[in-house]
């Protein structure tokens, strides 16, 4: 039954952080899934964050071509294009999947990771003021904030996030320490995080934001013990 491996999958990766224990039961729901889009989005997202980004597109690729218009599908095709860095391609799929559903959460600040990382910042600052989850929107907030010297309005946004979400919050709080510049504070986090289980970490691997904590001796090592190395 292809649904309940991709269940098993989802619960290992997200829900335990086991990435190895996770992989046979996302390698087989994509053998016995292939007609089932959401099973492929499942799968495809696993090897993104995984770094198996060529069969990540074909798959959700597949995926869009089954289902065209499940707003899921695309935001999912535009995490693929993003976690693979290939920013200018992750937008418009997500532009879709709000065209198709436009109170889909955690959509408009996908959105605005990429017009930042594309250095378009008044347009990523938009977008993550638009966005209806705040766990998502606030970090955005802060770290623009703190790059146009709005430092006020940057520990209002994360203290905000703090207050808010709490340990739910611990990887977007690493995130936004890690562009502010404070890898201690960031990593600290980090291995808040890990003893939390807190399922942000299975972007680690790819996520620019981090870029700041790659050669950090604990974040290696933090990646080596998740298995996304």
């Amino acid at each position: 039954l292809a649904d309940a491996y991709s269940a098993l999958g989802f619960a290992l990766f997200t829900g335990r952080l086991d990435v190895r224990a996770a992989r046979m039961p996302y390698d087989r729901s994509r053998e016995l899934g292939n007609g089932d889009a959401d099973v492929l989005g499942r799968y495809a997202l696993y090897c993104a964050r995984t770094g198996r980004f060529d069969e990540a597109h074909r798959t959700i690729n597949r995926a869009a071509t089954l289902d065209p218009l499940n707003p899921r599908v695309f935001r999912s095709v535009g995490s693929v294009e993003y976690a693979a860095r290939r920013y200018a391609d992750a937008i418009p799929p997500i532009e879709r999947a709000l065209e198709l559903n436009p109170r889909m959460a955690a959509a408009r600040s996908a959105i605005g990771a990429s017009q930042l990382m594309l250095g378009r910042v008044e347009e990523a600052n938009r977008s993550y003021l638009a966005e209806t989850n705040t766990l998502f929107g606030l970090p955005g907030i802060a770290i623009i904030a703190r790059k146009q010297g709005r430092d006020a309005e940057a520990d209002a946004a994360m203290a905000r996030l703090v207050a808010e979400h709490g340990d739910n919050g611990l990887y977007q709080q690493a995130q936004v320490l890690a562009q502010w510049g404070d890898r201690a504070g960031a990593l600290a986090a980090l291995a808040k995080a890990r003893s939390t289980g807190d399922a942000g970490l299975i972007l680690l691997r790819n996520d620019p934001f981090l870029d700041p904590l790659r050669n950090e001796p604990e974040f290696v090592r933090l990646l080596n013990d998740l298995g996304l190395e």
